[in-house]
């Protein structure tokens, strides 16, 4: 059996919780978030292929189990890290115990030595791990920025590599159908099925100085109240409001280079059953905030939030 250590950090708060109903990190939402990613990755693929492949990778019930396993070591220090904070940051109510930037752990990934199908290595889950990191998190509002977490070991050198990587990747999953064009990176053409969500672009954006990560986060938190403004209940819209819950279309994370930069990544994933498609007025309202920062403290007073 192969194995790859790895110390990892906690990049933004992380609210995720066990039957103790504590916060902790867990091994299985790591592997869901690398299977998800996998799948919108695979733009190339219909659901029959695309099941068939995951299978290869993943396991499945009538198969073969999964070739990978990871593990989560916690940090002995790891209560120190705990912290009470807001679930919508712009707002002054529902709080909750969470894992600060400051938390650490070691994950362990053991590939099994029997072959599959499609001869996946070690590194081609590991590649997949650093990507599925760059571009999603794990816990409650993963897709609002919260629960990013980082491979202290495998940081791309700076932002030119960031995209270089997450392209290559993408290609290697997809069969070559995706491109860069200066910090963005879109899909060539449209998905074999369009039943299912899939990529189509990555949004790299302008660096957050690590002592404006929460403003940031609350930026991403009132933007997402402020992008359904005006669409009635029942309407269903991309960034997941509507007349039932909905997940968002829109996924936003944040990922550090090594050069010591943090940046906010945005994943526009297909909007499948979306009436209205606001994900365009999601990002404007962010970068508008943080290109003015009078108008987010304006926003905020008038929701009696500052």
């Amino acid at each position: 059996m192969e194995k790859a250590t790895y110390k990892c950090s906690v990049l933004s708060t992380l609210m995720s919780y066990g039957n103790t109903k504590q916060p902790e990190i867990r091994a299985s939402e790591i592997k869901a978030l690398m299977r998800y990613v996998f799948r919108i990755s695979s733009v190339n693929l219909g659901s029959k292929c695309l099941f068939k492949k995951e299978s290869e990778w993943f396991g499945d019930a009538n198969t073969h189990a999964s070739p990978i396993r990871l593990q989560i070591i916690k940090d002995t220090e790891e209560e120190k890290t705990l912290i009470k904070e807001k679930k919508l940051l712009h707002k002054e109510y529902n709080s909750a115990k969470c894992l600060s930037d400051k938390t650490t752990f070691e994950l362990i990934v053991r590939k099994r030595s029997y072959k599959t199908a499609e001869n996946v290595s070690l590194k081609d889950y590991t590649d997949l791990l650093r990507f599925a990191t760059y571009i999603g998190g794990i816990g409650q509002r993963n897709r609002r920025g919260r629960g990013s977490i980082m491979l202290d070991e495998c940081l791309c050198e700076n932002k030119e590599k960031l995209l270089e990587f997450c392209l290559n990747i993408l290609n290697k999953l997809s069969g070559n159908c995706f491109k860069k064009q200066d910090c963005e990176i879109t899909c060539k053409g449209q998905s074999v099925d369009e039943s299912r969500p899939t990529i189509e672009k990555i949004i790299v954006g302008k660096v957050i100085k690590k002592d404006e990560m929460k403003d940031f986060l609350t930026m991403v938190d009132l933007a997402s109240h402020k992008a359904v403004k005006g669409i009635s209940y029942g309407t269903i819209a991309a960034t997941g409001y509507g007349a039932r819950r909905l997940a968002s279309s829109l996924l936003i994370s944040v990922v550090e280079t090594k050069d010591g930069c943090i940046y906010p990544v945005y994943v526009f994933v297909t909007p499948i059953t979306a009436e209205i498609d606001n994900r365009q007025d999601f990002l404007d309202w962010i970068n508008t905030f943080r290109d003015n920062r009078e108008v987010f403290l304006k926003c905020l007073k008038e929701k009696g939030y500052a």
